[in-house]
């Protein structure tokens, strides 16, 4: 008998632990992040939400951590992602790293190389009356599926990873040590499959076309990237393509 009330009260104890650990709101202070690190790489990858955001490229956060600033971006991660908790986020990070928009990008792409050119243009005939937004991702994939070959939409996916990484944090779903060490590896996955900030921007944009569906959608995009090209600070040129993410 008291064997099993000692065995009822650890899983008691385990069970409010759990339950505490995923309503925690991590409440840390950022630290400035150094120009030509590691860090200060991963922010220049995110260069597009931190522009159309008015973000700081120094703090992971996006700022330095206050309560107003995590308020608003639980506000965020609900309102864009459907975010609620720390489960859900990690559900979602989860989703990008293993399948994300490439999946069915490649899917798309490997369904239209069964098609005659007949069949594409009957097929786009009827999106373009059905459909449209769909009708552009159609046209997307049958121009750019067998051009970018591997790289498929990886920038779009990996992107947005480390910019919900980040959110998390200022969030306070997750701890800097959980967000830096998701966005590393994400970091890793763009450099290895980009050859530099250039052609990482444009892979981006074109994913963006194809998860929205609308060919003006990039314009609060790229008008963010001019604004980050003429920076005196300009982070692309700060933080070489090349630069050793290992360390």
């Amino acid at each position: 008998m008291k064997k099993t009330l000692y065995i009822l009260l650890a899983i008691s104890i385990f069970s409010i632990s759990a339950i505490s650990l995923a309503q925690t709101k991590f409440v840390e202070y950022d630290k400035k992040i150094a120009p030509g690190t590691r860090e200060a790489w991963a922010m220049a990858a995110d260069a597009v939400f931190i522009e159309i955001n008015g973000e700081k490229y120094d703090f992971l956060g996006g700022w330095s951590k206050n309560p107003g600033q995590q308020k608003d971006k639980q506000r965020a991660l609900v309102e864009w992602w459907g975010i609620e908790n720390r489960q859900d986020l990690l559900t979602e990070l989860q989703q990008l790293e293993e399948h994300g928009h490439r999946e069915s990008f490649k899917k798309m792409g490997e369904e239209q190389l069964s098609l005659s050119d007949a069949q594409y243009h009957q097929m786009l005939q009827k999106l373009e009356k059905t459909d449209p937004k769909a009708q552009v991702r159609f046209m997307l994939v049958h121009n750019y599926y067998k051009t970018l070959g591997t790289k498929s939409i990886i920038a779009f996916d990996f992107i947005r990873h480390i910019n919900l990484c980040r959110w998390g944090y200022a969030a306070g779903y997750i701890t800097s040590e959980e967000a830096w060490s998701r966005i590393y590896s994400s970091a890793q996955v763009l450099q290895v499959t980009f050859d530099s900030w250039q052609d990482m921007s444009e892979n981006y944009l074109l994913g963006r076309i194809f998860w929205s569906g609308d060919l003006s959608r990039n314009k609060d995009m790229l008008e963010g990237l001019e604004r980050m090209k003429k920076r005196p600070q300009n982070p692309w040129l700060i933080n070489k393509w090349d630069r050793n993410l290992y360390k």
